[in-house]
């Protein structure tokens, strides 16, 4: 009775202690990240996971691989400012770096595990140690339902509770009714058991120094040291093609090749290294070599962005607008450069076949498509009729433009005194109702806000602001001056 009250006493206390727990916010702050990322994107790493798995088991990619080979499948439509380093799935990305040897690892680990606690259960001789098994195994459970959705055994403090839970279960597994031999051990036996005790150890210490300088050189990579990267990790592609990168940054394209070329042969699928070594072979004595490196690395992702820079700029001199509005759209979905790639895609726009390119890339609706919209608002404004072509695309593409998303286009209409061209891309645009009111009376109700249809207020467009300076001289407000 007293077992059974204090085991309800102890679940009450920790309902509430998980409830208050639950109101604070750095519980809603990891909560959220959870929700945030299964709701958007966790779907999307896995099927793409999936992807990689069927494609190279049993074999896998390697291990450490994930992060350069997820870049060759990922989807452009997928493609943000942030960068998929993880599968937020451990068995998933185990099985796609390792293959089938990886998943009888696993399987043996779990087999290991449950046979682990079933032999420390019958060896438990005390209530304590049967408290032990059930919080390490709870523990080990938590974690690996955890590592479903995430990889939390990635981060060294949930590994080294992990750890620590697995010594507590094989302690008490081995534990013996007599704990103390009474046999004085033997001269003959001491070598064995220094050697027993040594080589573990020495493997995890050569573990740790591995470990350590591959965290230091990341360190280091990230604050653009790449040559210190690679004294202190020489092992990392990562650091030799940092390396590369900074030397082709400063001109220094042999000391680049070199880099790329050690990198390289360490990771072959290194996007960065590959491009870095193309254009070394492009300017300096390879220049055929060098073109088909960067072509071949265009298989590689979406991520490198002086890679995607060249690969936009070739298709332009060679007129493929779908190629250069592809590698442009690639960057601007990272955030990159925005302000000298939006006149390129509007370039892109303009030039043979561009309307048709453009249509792809805005069909799924990337983050910078009303930023094109305003970008093209003085060409649209200039060619009524190919703005109408290009509208009547999305649409038929299923993206329909609104009329939010041409109202600059329609302002330049108006500078321009083409009231009809603005009433047809209003339409077009899925705009309902009269097109103006010079009076502002016809209509009880407010006229939509904007520059055509005309109304009092300013236009809801980014950098753009207008100040009704004239209401008329009678104060009856039917003349407006709009300044912007």
């Amino acid at each position: 009775r007293r077992t059974g009250k204090r085991l309800l006493g102890v679940a009450a206390f920790y309902v509430v202690a998980g409830v208050l727990v639950s109101r604070t916010d750095l519980f809603q702050r990891v909560f959220d990240r959870f929700s945030t990322v299964a709701e958007e994107l966790r779907y999307q790493y896995w099927e793409n996971s999936l992807y990689i798995v069927r494609e190279t088991f049993p074999f896998g990619t390697g291990f450490g691989s994930f992060e350069r080979v997820y870049r060759t499948v990922e989807p452009l439509g997928q493609v943000s400012p942030l960068s998929v380093n993880h599968a937020h799935n451990d068995v998933l990305e185990l099985l796609l770096e390792g293959g089938l040897p990886a998943l009888v690892l696993m399987l043996i680990g779990v087999v290991v595990l449950i046979a682990a606690l079933r032999s420390g259960w019958r060896a438990a001789r005390e209530r304590q140690d049967r408290a032990i098994l059930v919080a390490g195994g709870a523990a080990i459970l938590l974690i690996l339902l955890f590592s479903l959705v995430d990889y939390p055994l990635r981060m060294a403090a949930i590994a080294g509770l992990f750890g620590a839970s697995l010594g507590l279960i094989a302690a008490v597994g081995r534990a013996e009714p007599s704990r103390v031999s009474h046999a004085a051990p033997g001269m003959i036996d001491q070598p064995r058991r220094w050697s027993s005790r040594w080589f573990p150890g020495g493997i995890a210490v050569l573990i740790g120094i591995v470990a350590s300088g591959d965290a230091f050189g990341r360190f280091l990579t990230l604050r653009g040291q790449g040559a210190a990267a690679t004294t202190v990790a020489p092992w990392s592609a990562s650091a030799w093609s940092a390396l590369a990168n900074g030397e082709q940054l400063a001109g220094h394209l042999a000391a680049s090749r070199a880099a790329a070329a050690r990198a390289l042969a360490i990771v072959p699928i290194d996007a960065q290294a590959v491009r870095a070594h193309g254009f070394a072979d492009l300017v300096l004595d390879r220049p055929e070599r060098g073109s088909s490196l960067l072509q071949a690395a265009a298989a590689l992702g979406w991520r490198d962005t002086l890679l995607q820079l060249w690969l936009a700029e070739r298709a332009q001199e060679v007129g493929s607008a779908p190629i250069a509005a592809e590698r442009i759209d690639a960057l601007l979905r990272r955030g990159q450069l925005p302000d000298a790639l939006m006149p390129q895609m509007r370039a892109t726009y303009m030039a043979p076949g561009g309307v048709a390119a453009v249509v792809v890339r805005l069909a799924d609706r990337p983050s910078w498509r009303q930023g094109f919209f305003n970008a093209i608002s003085q060409d649209a404004a200039r060619s009524v009729p190919r703005t109408l072509d290009f509208l009547a695309r999305l649409r038929a593409a299923g993206v329909p433009v609104t009329p939010a998303e041409t109202m600059l286009i329609r302002w330049r209409l108006a500078d321009l005194g083409d009231v009809a061209g603005a009433r047809r891309i209003w339409q077009a645009s899925g705009g309902r109702g009269l097109i103006a009111d010079g009076g502002f009376e016809a209509v009880p109700a407010p006229l939509p806000s904007g520059i055509i249809p005309y109304a009092w207020g300013a236009p809801r467009v980014p950098g753009i602001r207008v100040t009704p300076a004239d209401r008329g001289a009678d104060g009856t407000g039917h003349a407006v001056q709009i300044i912007s």
